[in-house]
């Protein structure tokens, strides 16, 4: 199943012992475009510390109600999960979102959400809000055609000139 990541934001998060808090952040490899963590916020459990729980731990067949999510770690294993600083070279999902998108010719609009496939744990489509270049659309573009990220900047390149976006799917949202 397909997950905007936005959508994922605020998720709880619950252990084999209990509840531990909710989802703040992903972070991906940059280069595969896969998702390596959640950025679990222990607000209810410990309050200020932040762990990166694989994806890999979620139970997908325990149901829990829609908005939460159940891992198959307990709190004490979580306690041991590594911290944000231990993620430098990986990708922010709330860095990434906001940032500006640059086509080989120019602006095209900025990164809306990311787009997740919750079985492989791939991000599958970068959307793409263009209504500042095509007004009202909102476009799905493949993270294979980025270029690059210049994280000062807050820019997204691609290798994709501006006529090639407009090629890509729209979204109704």
């Amino acid at each position: 199943m397909l997950h905007k990541v936005r959508d994922l934001h605020g998720d709880a998060i619950h252990a084999e012992d209990g509840e531990v808090g909710s989802v703040d952040d992903v972070y991906f490899d940059g280069d595969a475009w896969d998702v390596r963590y959640l950025l679990v916020n222990a607000r209810r459990w410990i309050p200020g510390r932040k762990y990166l729980v694989s994806p890999i731990a979620i139970d997908r067949e325990r149901s829990v109600a829609p908005g939460d999510i159940r891992v198959e770690l307990t709190r004490e294993q979580i306690s041991r999960c590594p911290t944000p600083p231990e993620a430098a070279n990986l990708c922010s999902s709330a860095a990434v979102i906001g940032c500006d998108i640059e086509a080989t010719d120019g602006g095209v609009g900025s990164v809306a959400d990311l787009v997740i496939d919750d079985e492989t744990w791939e991000i599958t489509d970068v959307l793409v809000d263009s209504r500042t270049w095509l007004p009202g659309k909102l476009l799905l573009i493949s993270p294979q055609v980025i270029e690059r990220i210049d994280w000062p900047e807050k820019k997204v390149h691609l290798r994709l000139a501006r006529e090639d976006i407009l090629q890509a799917p729209e979204v109704q949202l």
